[in-house]
C-alpha cells in the first residue's frame, strides 16, 4: 500500500499475472492524457480499472469481494456499504467517463451517480471548481438535478431514486472553502440535521442573537434578531423566538471583548472548545468546535487536540 492510500504501482503490475484478477480489454477511455491510478468500475463494483501512463486495463476483486472508493482495495461487502448497489451494477444513463461520452454528445445534460444535486453537463468542459471535475455542474442550494426535466428543480418535486440527497448546505460542493483563511462552511451554513421545523437556535450557540429557519431537515434561512433601542434581543431556544434580553430569567454574561482586535477568531479563556468571532471591533458570535476537536488560537481553527499546544492540545516541542 503506498503512502497515499493507493495500491503500489509495482503491486498492480503484479496482479496482472495472477489468477484471481480478469483483464479484460479497454472499453473506454477513461486514462485518457496519460492518467495514472487506480479507479472504480461503474458498471460493476466487482471490477476496478488501473491506468498505468494512460495505458488502461480492468481487474476484477477476487473471493466475492467488491472494489472500496474510499480505500481504494477489495473488501468485503459489509465493509463497502452504501458505495456500490446489491445487483453490482450502474445505470445505463450514468456515465463512466464523462470526457469520452461529451466528445459523441456535447449537448447532453444527465444526472450524476455521487449527488443528486450533481449533474453532467456536456456543454460545460471547463471546471467551475477545485471541487468540481471538468462537465460536472451543481445545482444551487437547495434545488435538486430532475431526471426528468433535466434540469434543477425544488427539491420536493425531483426523486432521487440511488442517488444520494443532500440536505445540508456544505453538502453542496459549490459551498465548500476554496482558499486559505476561509469560515468553515458549518459556521456560514449550519446544519438544520436532527432539527425541529421552524425557528431554532444556531447549533454551538445559545441564548446568541443569530437563529435559524428549518423545513424538511433543509436551512431556509439564516437570521438576525433585531432588539429595540437599549434593548438588544435574544434568541430563546425555549420560546423559539426572539426576545428582549431584559426577558431572560439568568441572562448570559458576556465578558469577552472585542476592542482593539483584529477581524478574525479568538479562543475563549475559559473553554477550550469555544471561540468567538470579531469584525470591525465589535463582537459577532460566541461559537464551539465540533466533537473531539479544540480551538487552536495559532491556527485560528478547530483542530485535533495533538495538533495543539497545551493547555488546551497535546502537541509537544511548542
Amino acid at each position: 500500500m503506498g503512502t497515499n492510500g493507493l495500491p503500489n504501482v509495482g503491486l498492480i503490475l503484479f496482479l496482472w499475472g495472477l489468477t484471481f484478477c480478469v483483464a479484460f480489454g479497454q472499453s473506454f477511455d477513461i486514462c485518457a492524457g496519460g492518467l495514472t491510478g487506480v479507479f472504480e468500475d461503474k458498471t460493476d463494483c466487482r471490477n476496478f480499472l488501473f491506468c498505468l501512463s494512460g495505458r488502461l486495463k480492468h481487474f476484477r476483486c477476487h473471493n466475492n469481494k467488491v472494489f472500496s472508493t474510499k480505500t481504494k482495495t477489495c473488501v468485503t461487502l459489509n465493509e463497502a456499504a452504501g458505495q456500490c448497489s446489491t445487483d453490482f451494477s450502474r445505470k445505463v444513463h450514468e456515465i463512466v467517463n464523462p470526457y469520452s461520452y461529451c466528445q459523441l454528445h456535447p449537448t447532453a445534460v444527465l444526472p450524476h451517480p455521487d449527488s443528486c444535486a450533481l449533474f453532467y453537463n456536456c456543454s460545460r468542459p471547463t471546471s467551475l471548481g477545485k471541487y468540481f471535475s471538468p462537465y460536472v455542474d451543481e445545482c444551487p442550494y437547495p434545488e435538486l438535478f430532475s431526471k426528468t426535466t433535466k434540469r434543477c428543480e425544488p427539491y420536493r418535486t425531483v426523486h432521487c431514486e440511488r442517488r444520494p440527497e443532500p440536505r445540508d448546505v456544505c453538502q453542496y460542493r459549490q459551498n465548500w472553502c476554496g482558499q486559505s483563511h476561509c469560515v468553515p462552511c458549518h459556521i456560514r451554513f449550519p446544519s438544520c440535521r436532527g432539527k425541529s421545523e421552524g425557528l431554532n437556535s444556531v447549533p454551538y450557540v445559545k441564548w446568541g442573537p443569530q437563529y435559524i429557519e428549518c423545513r424538511h431537515g433543509r436551512l431556509i434561512t439564516k437570521s438576525k434578531c433585531i432588539g429595540k433601542p437599549g434593548q438588544p434581543a435574544v434568541f430563546s431556544p425555549q420560546s423559539r423566538s426572539c426576545i428582549s434580553v431584559f426577558s431572560v430569567s439568568n441572562p448570559p454574561t458576556n465578558p469577552i471583548s472585542c476592542r482593539y482586535k483584529s477581524d478574525g477568531f479568538y479562543a475563549n479563556p475559559t473553554n477550550c472548545k469555544k471561540y468567538f468571532q470579531c469584525l470591525n471591533q465589535n463582537f459577532i458570535d460566541m461559537l464551539e468546535c465540533p466533537e473531539n476537536l479544540v480551538f487552536d488560537s495559532r491556527a485560528a481553527s478547530c483542530v485535533r487536540p495533538s495538533n495543539s499546544c497545551p493547555p488546551c492540545g497535546t502537541k509537544i516541542g511548542c
